[in-house]
């Protein structure tokens, strides 16, 4: 991998071109050539929705995702495998790549640090130079992508001018002018209409003694500038024309080129949004604010104080943008506008920083410490609502050294770490100042021109109208969000009209900060001047939709605001409301919280339209449970994930209500819906919330995991039970399934000490319970819960529910009795495919081929994880492309395609990652294990398989635990460490034997007997005998690769005898069945090849030419009685 890793190249300026390990590689897909050219270029990782919008802009987000991910897949295949760097939240590329864009920038950054080396460097940047960047390659509909690549084209051949000037300069110093004019020749091809580079090379040719060509360079000038601008050339121009003319130029010193531009090819990691429009004015706050984090070392937490709408954010996020090359960890944006609780502030960082938590420990703590060890800016943006919280900010401070937090408020923070910078409205004329002629100098000025022009373009404002605009721009005191609501009103009114109603009521508005003087309360006054402009309907409505989170449908709006068609249109042309391209509508966030203080005006409005969105939702919920569970999956995850936000607000407050009947109408979809849309952590919270308000007291000793029955309220036994229920299969899916088992037992309590049990949510109840103990790695205790299960479901009906019941029925069989467990697989595709269940079929599918590899049936397998991942994509089901990428890797490992294993794995690993499922990651951690140690990387296999011993042995997961040990014990036999082999090998036996894994034993048996064998004559009987053990297992079992496995030992036994026919009989056989693994084939030719020298002619001859039995299991069954 370090070796690959290392000869990645990937070639930018000029035609793309990449090579690895100096081979070129053909990426067929223009946007995955794109994906790679954005991701080199970063150089840090990007944010999956953003380089998903940027490559897909038409498409649905989820659809965009999901491109995302089959070209990244593309991408790392064609590269092989290892340079794709992707969790859930970002993307990137792994260090170590050789990029010539940044090679080309280091060029010019060590000319600057290092002058003496500067004519070297300068000369290597120009011939890295070959062409402008990406020529020749375009994507026609990705707009976004193609203005940033114009934006690198045009900066790299400004640097690459800048540079030739330079070096020109250099050249023409060290007497050498042909050498000079050929570079700034060359800049001129860059950009043709660059009058100093004409100057220079006019100096050039007439230094040289070429006056005729120095009075054409002239002629040329003026040709082109007349041509392409229409502009004479500049009087500078003109002097030195007349002065080579007439033989009177002075010397004169070539003009100094600028220095070449800073860095642009790699900033520090960021996850700063983009923006949209042009940011106008602040220079003298941008350099106080710089000043104070660069020189009052006590200024480490520095809050941008204001009232709304003052563009505290925009200052934020530019200082931010300027401020990436100062903190070596980057610089990272927390908005706190959604967050509703001072709960949610951890984690809403954490997202930010792309940190994942881990284990059960607390996650402030977790934040804290990772916190502690970084050199970063943190942006916490609108802390105003969430003051009871700001004691975060003080332990952020003290423990974490290296971390500056800039935060922004409406109010102080009231921290002894606090120090206070006032923002306020941009400058803009006094009264009476400025003539009309200079005042679009003021910022305030040029962004209410620039917001106006957006909305009627051909606005051109006469020098009446200026002054009227600076009569608004006094009114509003330059407050940037009053402009911008202000100026696009101009499509209906004149900036007069404009002024007369923002001027109309300001001495009657008030603002709810505390202690805000009167100069500061101008947002309101535009905030009250739109509202006062709308009609009682259009007033009602936009109180009404202040009740929405994240924006809401057409449908939504009307059912709970009444907003019809016509008034929603309205609010959109008034800037009030906004229209996304998705066809959702929503509303600024200040605009909301200014319509919901509207709203609160009117009690019994706030209550009724709370109301309305609750029902809306709960029912919205309510009648996608059947479309979730079965056909119309894909479409209604993506409606509700779209609606994710107003679900969450509907299921808090049923919550908060105690309303017992609209959680228990929402529960089922909600359940259906964080399982399939890999939603396991908010699933957790969700349930455990709603279950917890149903609850009184418990006794103490259920919290310990004993038996008990909880006590709930108002009789909902079976309410809290399901709810339980769930909260247990979502806890052991992540990463507890011992305390899930606890939660869904306690559910199975309640519900049979009720009066009235719901044999429904019972069958629920003991599907997932059955679940638990297969997570923890106890298929037999599984298995116990499957027929009570089965009864309860079959005789309610619930189709869906039985359909993961087979699938757990099956997968408890499939390491024990993979035969049986195929038969249960058939059902259980049966039912996925009369209901339409896709995300249950590709499960079932996936699942299955595990039961087909231990069966040696490879063809068959590969067959089921292909349709599993199309099932998967199609639904878009993240957790379950994951599942097949592991899948994929473990049948990669036994066909020897240990390369293409590890890759699946890797990938599989960054999904798990993504969706937080800890016991995957470990699981597939154990198979790249496994792959590197039969690829030879025996260190590299020995140090992960000993860092998962010790995770592994931390969580108590003894089955995934014993696979380790397996796995040790094989590299320890590869490394002829005999003991140490039989000991980790013993162990894993132990281990399967309590979990009753007759597959994994006999897997075992087969290994220790080979110790055995290795060991020396003395244990010769010995391992006769495990031999024929782990080959009864194998026939009761019909586990053809074991037995396969296990004829190549037994054949050394032979040989060892003198018995050459019959060991050759045996190796032949293995050696030649198609359900030997790649690793059977090989150690079997081998031996062969070492008992006669070479592969006998007969070997290659089928079986019966020589007296084998095709039929394995006839050999394995006459072999037993031999043994």
């Amino acid at each position: 991998m370090r070796e690959a890793m290392l000869s990645l190249k990937v070639f930018l300026l000029g035609s793309p071109r990449i090579e690895c390990a100096g081979t070129l590689v053909a990426i067929r897909r223009r946007k995955a050539l794109a994906l790679l050219a954005y991701l080199a270029v970063a150089g840090q990782p990007q944010r999956r929705d953003t380089v998903a919008t940027l490559l897909w802009p038409e498409s649905t987000q989820a659809s965009a995702r999901q491109a995302l991910r089959r070209h990244l897949s593309d991408l790392n295949l064609a590269l092989g495998g290892g340079w794709i760097d992707a969790n859930r939240e970002s993307v990137g590329l792994r260090p170590g790549f050789w990029l010539d864009v940044a090679q080309f920038q280091r060029h010019l950054d060590e000319c600057t640090s290092t002058p003496a080396s500067c004519p070297t460097q300068l000369v290597e940047a120009v011939a890295l130079y070959r062409d402008d960047f990406l020529t020749g390659f375009t994507l026609s509909d990705a707009p976004a992508f193609d203005d940033w690549q114009s934006f690198q084209t045009e900066t790299l051949r400004q640097a690459c001018g800048s540079v030739l000037e330079r070096l020109a300069q250099l050249l023409a110093d060290q007497g050498d002018a042909e050498a000079a004019i050929a570079h700034i020749r060359r800049r001129l091809t860059l950009d043709p209409l660059h009058e100093p580079a004409h100057r220079q090379l006019m100096q050039l040719y007439a230094q040289a003694g070429q006056q005729a060509a120095a009075l054409r360079q002239y002629e040329r000038c003026c040709e082109l500038l007349n041509e392409e601008l229409g502009v004479p050339p500049a009087p500078e121009t003109t002097l030195l024309y007349e002065q080579i003319r007439k033989r009177k130029m002075a010397p004169v010193a070539i003009a100094a080129a600028q220095p070449p531009p800073p860095s642009f090819v790699r900033s520090p990691r960021h996850n700063l949004p983009t923006q949209t429009s042009p940011f106008i004015g602040r220079e003298q706050e941008l350099a106080d604010i710089q000043r104070l984090l660069r020189e009052e070392p006590d200024c480490r937490l520095l809050n941008l104080f204001g009232p709304g709408g003052i563009g505290k954010t925009r200052l934020a996020l530019t200082l931010a943008a300027q401020s990436l090359d100062a903190f070596a960890d980057g610089v990272f944006f927390v908005s706190l506008a959604p967050v509703s609780e001072v709960a949610y502030i951890v984690p809403a960082i954490a997202e930010a920083l792309h940190f994942t938590f881990y284990g059960q420990s607390d996650p402030k703590t977790q934040l804290l410490a990772y916190l502690s060890q970084k050199q970063l800016l943190l942006i916490v943006d609108n802390m105003e609502h969430l003051l009871a919280g700001a004691d975060l900010l003080s332990d952020i401070v003290s423990q974490a050294p290296g971390v500056t937090l800039l935060t922004t408020s409406r109010e102080r923070l009231h921290l002894q770490e606090e120090w206070v910078y006032e923002v306020q409205g941009l400058p803009f004329p006094a009264a009476g100042g400025e003539a009309a002629a200079n005042v679009d100098a003021y910022p305030a000025v040029r962004l209410f021109l620039q917001r106006a022009r957006q909305s009627r373009a051909t606005f051109a404002p006469a020098s009446d109208e200026l002054v009227e605009i600076v009569r608004i721009c006094q009114l509003v005191e330059g407050m940037p969000l009053g402009l911008e609501l202000a100026a696009p009103w101009i499509r209906s009114l004149s900036c007069r009209e404009i002024a007369a109603e923002i001027e109309r009521s300001l001495d009657f508005l008030t603002t709810p900060l505390r202690n805000a003087p009167e100069r500061h309360r101008s947002l309101r006054v535009v905030f009250e001047q739109a509202w006062g402009r709308l009609s009682q309907a259009e007033q009602a409505v936009l109180m009404r939709l202040s009740v929405f989170r994240g924006g809401c449908t057409r449908e939504a709006a009307e059912a709970v605001a009444g907003a019809t068609l016509p008034l929603l249109s309205s609010l959109v042309d008034k800037a009030l409301v906004r229209r996304t391209n998705l066809g959702r509508y929503e509303l600024h966030e200040l605009i909301r919280q200014f319509a919901e203080a509207q709203l609160q005006i009117i009690p019994y409005s706030v209550e009724q339209t709370r109301q309305r969105h609750q029902e809306y939702f709960i029912t919205f919920l309510e009648r996608r449970t059947a479309g979730v569970k079965g056909g119309r999956q894909r479409d209604t995850v993506a409606e509700i994930k779209a609606d994710i936000d107003n679900v969450r607000l509907a299921w808090r407050r049923a919550v908060a209500k105690w309303d017992a009947l609209a959680i228990e109408r929402a529960a089922e979809c909600l359940f259906v819906f964080y399982l399939y849309s890999s939603g396991h952590y908010e699933g957790y919270t969700a349930f455990q919330q709603a279950a917890h308000v149903f609850l009184v007291d418990t006794d103490p000793s259920v919290e310990d995991g004993s038996s008990g029955v909880p006590v709930v309220w108002d009789k909902q036994e079976n309410l809290t039970a399901f709810l339980l229920a769930g909260q247990g299969y979502f806890l052991g899916r992540t990463h507890d399934a011992v305390a899930g088992q606890t939660l869904v037992e306690r559910a199975l309590a309640l519900l049979r000490h009720s009066g009235a049990v719901d044999r429904r949510k019972e069958g629920f109840a003991l599907l997932w319970l059955g679940w638990m103990f297969l997570l923890q790695g106890r298929p037999e205790k599984a298995l116990e819960w499957v027929e009570p299960a089965l009864a309860a479901l079959t005789e309610t009906g619930d189709c869906w529910a039985e359909g993961w019941l087979l699938i757990l029925w099956a997968n408890a069989l499939s390491e024990a009795h993979p035969l049986e467990a195929e038969a249960v697989y058939q059902r259980g595709l049966d039912v996925c495919r009369r209901s339409g269940d896709l995300n249950m079929l590709g499960y079932t599918s996936q699942m299955r081929s595990i039961a087909n590899v231990s069966l040696g049936r490879y063809a068959q397998a590969q067959q089921y994880i292909d349709e599993a991942l199309k099932a998967f994509e199609v639904v878009g089901n993240l957790l379950g492309l994951g599942y097949c990428l592991q899948r994929r890797g473990e049948l990669a490992v036994f066909l020897g395609e240990y390369r293409q294993a590890i890759q699946a794995g890797q990938q599989a690993i960054a999904i798990f990652d993504e969706v937080r499922t800890e016991k995957n990651v470990l699981s597939t951690q154990i198979n790249l294990a496994r792959a590197h140690r039969l690829e030879g990387n025996h260190d590299q296999a020995e140090q992960l398989f000993r860092q998962l011993l010790q995770r592994l042995a931390a969580r108590n997961d003894q089955w995934e635990l014993a696979h380790c040990l397996l796995g040790l014990g094989c590299l320890a036999y590869d490394q002829d460490r005999l003991h140490e082999a039989e000991e980790y090998l013993q162990q894993a036996l132990a281990q399967y034997r309590q979990l009753g894994l007759e597959v994994r034993v006999a897997d075992v048996l087969c290994h220790l007997a080979l110790v055995m064998l290795a060991s020396g004559q003395h244990r010769y009987a010995e391992a006769r005998e495990t031999f024929r053990q782990a080959l009864e297992l194998a026939i009761k079992h019909q586990l053809a690769p074991i037995a396969l496995d296990i004829f190549v030992g037994v054949a050394r036994l032979r040989a060892l005898a003198g018995a050459i026919e019959q060991a050759i009989d045996l190796l032949t056989l293995a050696a030649l069945h198609e359900a030997s693994t790649f690793a059977t084939r090989k150690h079997a030719r081998q031996f062969l090849a070492e008992q006669t020298g070479h592969l006998r002619p007969e070997a290659n001859q089928p079986f019966q030419a020589h007296g084998v039995q095709l039929d394995w299991q006839q050999a394995a069954r006459q072999l037993v009685e031999e043994l």
